[in-house]
């Protein structure tokens, strides 16, 4: 299980960086951790289409075909 992973104060309270040292367990259990602090406003605005179309938003490359089956 991970240890209670609280994260630096910065100003206006924005949450700041997480130690990633202090989480005990599994790649999930660090996921979890991290996920926790991630507002729910911030999860409601990431994009339905974000892995199909991540060079779109990491690189501002063309967006690609939708795929058909």
């Amino acid at each position: 299980m991970a240890k209670s992973v609280e994260p630096d104060k910065t100003a206006e309270g924005m949450e700041g960086e997480i130690r990633l040292d202090a989480v005990d367990g599994s790649i999930w259990d660090v996921i979890d951790a991290v996920m926790r602090h991630v507002p729910e406003e911030v999860l409601n605005n990431l994009p339905a289409d974000g892995a199909e179309q991540h060079d779109h938003y990491l690189y501002d490359s063309p967006r690609k075909a939708p795929r058909t089956s």
